[in-house]
């Protein structure tokens, strides 16, 4: 690692919060075509209404985000903790779904997210040790 721990963690955090942003958007923008895809005829056809959509144009505007912050992030982060790190997406997710979709999520699917949050916090501190 030749950044600092901190700053590090800060922008692959911040990876996983646009991600976050980036899949919740496409999401909705999926949820409000209510189109079935059936073969690749449909598919060409639900790829274009979504992309007529402004939110799934910001949505991809922040993987793009995602992806530089953690180009950047990788010039100071082993890829092994960066990728451990960048596991909090799958937190943000699961709050967003529920929080911003109103999704209901079970609790074994809450136990999973809590062992990735052990998970994390174990690969932060071996970083630091």
């Amino acid at each position: 690692m030749t950044g600092p721990l901190a700053f590090v963690i800060f922008l692959i955090v911040l990876t996983s919060v646009c991600d976050t942003v980036n899949h919740l958007g496409l999401k909705a923008c999926a949820d409000a075509v209510e189109f079935k895809v059936v073969g690749g005829g449909t598919l060409v056809r639900f790829a274009l209404r979504i992309l007529r959509m402004p939110l799934a144009w910001v949505s991809i505007g922040f993987s793009f985000l995602s992806l530089f912050i953690m180009l950047y992030a990788l010039t100071m982060a082993n890829l092994s903790f960066a990728f451990s790190i960048d596991s909090m997406h799958h937190v943000f997710i699961a709050l967003g779904a529920r929080i911003f979709l109103k999704e209901n999520i079970g609790w074994q699917r809450w136990m999973g997210t809590i062992v990735i949050v052990i998970g994390i916090v174990l690969v932060g501190l071996s970083a630091s040790a």
